[in-house]
């Protein structure tokens, strides 16, 4: 694997698929950082971009967006997942952060633009966010790059000025393959000969979890517990789906046990965070009346919940390893 130092070694695999959108998984090409600038401003972009935020309804926006290329910032790939990673950018830090007005947005914009490290500042497709590339000078450890994020977060947003808006950062920008959406705006801000910017990173201890000396090879990529995982999460779904009004707050905190449980299937936080946000946020209605609730910022906190042992996935690894 090529680890890529600075913005002109930076390699990004771009995908396209107007059927799939944001679930392709084999990319179109690999890219260098002078390409992606050149596909903001191409035609196709302008086109696409500026529908997009004429689209008068939420499904014609959704269908917008599929046609929306996007890329993996934190590297190339063969397959879009882990451990298919050919190029690693390990000195360049995304930021997503959406959920805004979209005069603050403007601001937030131009404002990360005057940050040591800052090499892009764009709109977000729909100009209610702020999609950022940051040139850091301290490697990101590829191995556990999701987690080291995660546990940084705070340190990222008090050296960025975020730290009134921490909430609206989106963590799962930060997992290795995941998706950074293109859009044109014609005011946005590249500068590819930026200074790296300087933190001292709080270092990401990986969790002692209790298990016995012949389950340690356990890599956490098992069927059974995969399934078991996604059944958890399915079932709590159904729950917010017909949870009252009266009720949807206080069973927020019901998500804690399964981001306790995360350690064991790590490749699959990204797609179960996702989900589980998305029903709540569903409950109350738009993302707007969910921020205003509070209820992205509890989940955010019940997200945050330390590892736990569960004993039927223990069991199930036990079988595995004594089989």
């Amino acid at each position: 694997m090529i680890e890529n130092l600075t913005p002109g070694e930076w390699r990004f695999s771009i995908f396209h698929d107007p059927n799939k959108g944001r679930y392709a998984t084999k990319p179109n090409g690999t890219i260098s950082l002078k390409r992606l600038i050149e596909i903001y401003s191409s035609e196709t972009l302008i086109t696409i971009s500026k529908q997009l935020s004429e689209a008068p309804t939420p499904e014609e926006r959704d269908a917008l967006k599929m046609r929306l290329p996007f890329i993996t910032p934190s590297g190339s790939f063969t397959y879009r997942n882990s451990g298919s990673i050919v190029a690693y950018n390990s000195t360049l830090l995304p930021l997503d952060i959406d959920n805004l007005d979209p005069i603050d947005a403007v601001a937030l914009r131009d404002f990360l633009t005057k940050i040591d490290g800052c090499v892009a500042s764009i709109l977000s497709p729909r100009k209610k966010g702020v999609k950022a590339l940051f040139y850091v000078e301290q490697r990101i450890p590829l191995a556990n790059r999701f987690q080291w994020l995660k546990t940084n977060k705070n340190n990222i947003c008090d050296h960025l000025g975020l730290d009134l808006i921490a909430d609206l950062v989106d963590v799962s920008q930060w997992a290795t393959p995941q998706a950074f959406f293109l859009a044109n705006d014609p005011d946005g801000f590249f500068n590819p000969e930026a200074i790296p910017f300087s933190i001292d990173w709080v270092p990401y201890v990986e969790p002692k979890v209790f298990r016995p000396s012949a389950m340690t090879s356990f890599d956490g990529t098992n069927p059974r517990v995969d399934q078991y995982m996604k059944n958890t999460t399915n079932r709590l779904i159904e729950f917010f789906a017909v949870c009252g009004e009266g009720e949807r707050h206080r069973n927020i905190v019901k998500v804690k046990p399964i981001a306790s449980w995360m350690h064991y299937t790590p490749h699959l936080e990204n797609e179960i965070r996702e989900k589980l946000l998305t029903s709540v946020v569903a409950m109350y209605g738009t993302h707007k009346q969910a921020i205003s609730n509070g209820a992205i910022k509890s989940f955010n906190e019940c997200w945050a919940t330390p590892p736990q042992p569960n004993p039927t996935i223990e069991g199930i690894i036990y079988e595995l390893f004594n089989a």
